[in-house]
């Protein structure tokens, strides 16, 4: 989860992880239409200590998809400790991104040169999740659950590309069953 730098003042750090916390809530009940006020006063501080964290809407939304993706690649070794089955880990963690990339579809336009390919929030992003799937199809793959001839980018884009044309959550389910049960080794 993304923090304040160790050598800020406690009271900015409590301040910081409050307005991540409330700019989460907020975007989640009003998308990306809510206003920066709403979330400073959800937080219980002024306009301008969201401001002295956050120079602008795009970095303060992209704090907060940091946060999400950091607490998605974090479950993986929950998952796998939790489940019988790799595989069924695999699944669940895959439904979670699929779900976090359909809730998150419409990118203000605030956050997209964040999301472009050469920055450093999209590198952050793609390691994280790549050195997670890597975890759950060892684990897989050593257990004799999944193919050895796997890569997390093909997972990755998968779950990616059903999620894109997904109308709603409940649309990825039946290509993510598929999905999974086509890792089953011959």
């Amino acid at each position: 989860m993304e923090t304040a730098p160790a050598n800020t003042r406690s009271d900015a750090r409590t301040n910081r992880a409050r307005l991540l916390a409330a700019a989460t809530s907020v975007l989640e009940r009003d998308g990306h239409d809510a206003t920066l006020s709403s979330i400073a006063e959800e937080a219980g501080v002024g306009i301008g200590t969201l401001y002295r964290h956050f120079p602008n809407r795009g970095r303060l939304v992209e704090a907060v998809y940091r946060n999400r993706v950091v607490e998605l690649c974090e479950a993986a070794p929950t998952l796998l400790a939790g489940n019988a089955s790799a595989r069924d880990a695999l699944h669940i963690w895959a439904g979670r991104f699929g779900a976090m990339l359909v809730a998150n579809r419409d990118v203000p336009a605030s956050l997209q040169p964040a999301l472009s390919s050469d920055s450093e929030f999209r590198e952050e992003s793609s390691s994280l999740l790549t050195a997670a799937v890597q975890d759950l199809l060892d684990a897989g793959i050593s257990r004799g659950e999944i193919r050895s001839d796997v890569a997390p980018i093909d997972i990755l884009r998968m779950v990616t590309g059903f999620s894109y044309v997904a109308t709603s959550v409940d649309d990825i389910t039946r290509p993510l069953d598929i999905m999974v049960d086509g890792l089953r080794p011959s």
